[in-house]
C-alpha cells in the first residue's frame, strides 16, 4: 500500500501500488474521487507556473493566466475556473470546442491547454488537432497532453478511410457502418471505446499512438520542446508505468516559472496556510458567533462544497 497526500484536494489516505498504476482509471483519491493521470496532469501544471510541486489548494489565483481543458476532469477543472481565466469544453455538449476545427478568434490566445486522453479519439487525420492545439497557444505557451501510446512502431490508425459512419449494434456486439469515397459500406466489428469523463460516457478510440510519431507529430506542428514526463511522485500518489507518460509541448519562445515567481508563490501559499490556520482559531470562532467586526473568510467565492472553512 501506498500513503500518500492528494494533490488536487490535500486528503490523506493510501492505495494499492497495482491500482495507482492504472492511470486513467480508477479513481483512487476517496475525497475528490482523482485519477492517478489527473493528480499527475495538475502536478505538471503547477511546476510549470510556480516552478514547484503545490498542492491545488494552495494556488494562488492568477487571472491574467489564461487557459482551455477539453474534456478535463471535474476533480479539477472546477477549482482550475476559480484561479485562472480558465473554462473546461467538451466535444459533444456545451461548452462544445472541437480541436480539429479551425478557430480563428482564439489565435495565440491561451496560456496552457489541457488535454487528457482526447487526441485519440478525435477524427483522422489527427494532424489538424496537433496544429490547432498549437495555433490557438500564446508563444511561449504549454500543452499538456496524456494519450495511450506504445514505446515502438508507428501509430496505428483503425479507420485510415474514414468519411461518414455510424454506430450500430448486430445482437450483443456495436459495429462502425463507413461509408467510402466511392459510395460503397463497409462493416467493422473490431471497435473499442474508452469511458469519458462520465462513466456513462463512452468515446471510439480512433488510433494507437506509438512514442516516436507522437513527438514527430507534436515537432510538426510547431512545437519547440516536447518532454515525455514519466517521473513518478509517491507523496501524491502518482506512479507511472513505463508507456503512456504525460507530454509536456511548449511553444517557443519558452517561459518557465523563474525564482522570483518561486518566491512569490512560496510567499502567497504561506499566507494562505496562516489565514486558514487563523480563521480556525477559538478566537475567531468566538468572535464569528458574537458577531464582532469583520471574520476571516477564506476562499469565500468558491462554491459552497470547496470552501475553506
Amino acid at each position: 500500500m501506498v500513503q500518500f497526500q492528494c494533490n488536487l484536494c490535500g486528503a490523506r489516505q493510501s492505495a494499492d501500488e497495482k491500482q495507482l498504476l492504472d492511470q486513467a482509471r480508477p479513481a483512487t483519491c476517496a475525497g475528490c474521487r482523482s485519477t492517478t493521470l489527473s493528480r499527475a496532469i495538475i502536478r505538471l501544471l503547477a511546476l510549470e507556473v510556480f516552478g514547484q510541486n503545490l498542492a491545488l489548494p494552495d494556488w494562488p489565483p492568477i487571472k491574467t493566466l489564461r487557459g482551455l481543458g477539453l474534456s478535463d476532469s471535474g476533480a479539477y477543472a472546477k477549482r482550475l475556473e476559480y484561479l485562472f481565466d480558465y473554462r473546461n469544453t467538451f466535444y459533444d455538449r456545451e461548452p462544445q470546442f472541437d480541436i480539429t476545427a479551425r478557430h480563428p478568434e482564439q489565435d495565440e490566445s491561451l496560456d496552457f491547454l489541457i488535454s487528457s486522453e482526447v487526441f485519440e479519439h478525435v477524427r483522422p487525420p489527427v494532424n489538424r488537432a496537433f496544429e490547432e492545439a498549437f495555433r490557438i497557444l500564446k508563444p511561449g505557451g504549454t500543452l499538456f497532453l496524456s494519450v495511450p501510446y506504445l514505446n515502438l512502431g508507428d501509430t496505428v490508425e483503425h479507420f485510415p478511410t474514414l468519411g461518414e459512419f455510424g454506430l450500430a449494434e448486430v445482437g450483443e456486439q456495436a459495429v462502425l457502418v463507413n461509408r467510402l469515397p466511392n459510395g460503397s459500406y463497409e462493416v467493422l466489428s473490431d471497435i473499442s471505446f474508452h469511458s469519458g469523463v462520465d462513466d456513462s460516457d463512452q468515446a471510439l478510440e480512433m488510433r494507437l499512438f506509438s512514442k516516436p510519431a507522437l513527438a514527430e507529430a507534436l515537432s510538426s506542428a510547431g512545437f519547440a520542446e516536447v518532454e515525455f514526463r514519466g517521473e513518478g511522485c509517491l507523496e501524491n500518489g502518482i506512479v507511472h508505468s513505463s508507456w503512456s507518460h504525460p507530454v509536456v509541448a511548449r511553444k517557443a519562445p519558452c517561459r518557465r516559472a523563474d525564482a522570483v515567481t518561486r518566491e512569490l508563490a512560496s510567499s502567497l501559499v504561506e499566507l494562505r496556510r496562516q489565514a486558514r490556520a487563523a480563521s480556525k482559531s477559538r478566537w475567531n470562532r468566538l468572535g464569528r458567533t458574537l458577531r464582532l467586526g469583520p471574520q476571516l473568510v477564506v476562499d469565500s467565492r468558491l462554491p459552497e462544497k470547496d470552501r475553506k472553512e
